[in-house]
């Protein structure tokens, strides 16, 4: 049992969908350091995804 339910904890999680075209326009303005590789911002938005092992930790999702 997760240690927030076992100690009765509610867990609120927010989730937002990623999405390439406004983060590869953010990025866009961003110089050096700052900025993340096309590459980089692609694999996120494929790989990124809400974990059911997050969604059973957490009292909700919103």
């Amino acid at each position: 049992m997760p240690r927030n339910q076992e100690h009765n904890f509610e867990v609120i999680g927010y989730f937002f969908e990623p999405d390439y075209a406004v983060s590869a326009k953010r990025n866009d303005v961003r110089t050096g350091k700052d900025k993340v590789p096309e590459i980089g911002l692609k694999s996120v938005v494929k790989n990124f995804k809400c974990q059911n092992s997050l969604r059973v930790s957490m009292s909700c999702i919103v």
